[in-house]
């Protein structure tokens, strides 16, 4: 898969794809308690784009 591989190679690219979706899931799905603009940035850059409504 091209566009998870990237620069950070076979094996890192899908454990930060991996570890970033579980963090993700962890404070939308489970409630987990957290900020994901404070929790994301640490898997790569970070963009945020208001909702539509």
């Amino acid at each position: 898969m091209p566009s998870i591989v990237g620069s950070l190679g076979r094996t890192e690219s899908p454990r930060v794809v991996a570890a970033a979706t579980l963090a993700f899931l962890d404070v939308v799905l489970r409630g987990k308690p957290g900020d994901l603009v404070g929790v994301l940035p640490a898997y790569g850059d970070l963009s945020v784009h208001p909702g539509r409504a």
